[in-house]
Formats: structure tokens, sequence, C-alpha cells
């Protein structure tokens, strides 16, 4: 491989499986796991977990030092998100 595109919205957490198999009897390897401490974007209902990012480049560089890496696209789409413009025109959203 010469280099990764990486793409990031949001977390997806999972747990250990209280089943190993569903009613289909298909194997289940994991189930999700809702952090109680997770912002949300209201608009999209989407975890807010900046350093996601930080952490999967870590990662890489960590088990793959010489992999070239770029994030082709981050962040996520709001609603109206002229109500959250400042006096200088920049979108801040706290939630």
């Amino acid at each position: 491989m010469d280099w990764l595109g990486f793409n990031y919205y949001q977390p997806t957490r999972v747990q250990a499986p209280k089943n190993k198999v569903d009613a289909n009897g298909n194997p289940v390897f994991s189930e999700p796991y809702i952090w109680p401490e997770r912002r949300i974007n209201k608009s999209r209902g989407w975890e807010i977990y900046p350093k996601g990012i930080y952490d999967f480049g870590m990662k890489l560089k960590e088990d793959y030092p010489n992999l070239t890496f770029f994030i082709s696209e981050n962040g996520m789409g709001v609603e109206k998100e002229d109500a959250f413009r400042n006096a200088d025109g920049v979108i801040e959203l706290y939630y």
C-alpha cells in the first residue's frame, strides 16, 4: 500500500456481546456501546468526538510508521447553521 485516505465523522463504540449467536444462528461479534459522557450533534444525532481523528493518526504512526496517510474528509453537517454564526461569520457549535 502506498498511502491511506481517511474519512472521519463519528466514533463507533462496541462492547462484548451478550449472546454468541443471533436469532438466526449467525455469530455476533459485538454490540453497540453508548458512552455515558458522549456529546451529540443534535442535527445529525451523531456523537461529537474530535479526539478520534487524533487517536487514529497516532495508531497508524505507531503500527505503520512508514505509511503515508491523509485526512480526506471529516466533520458533519448541521441544520440551520446560520443560527450558530458569530459576528466574524464563523460557525461556532457548542453542545
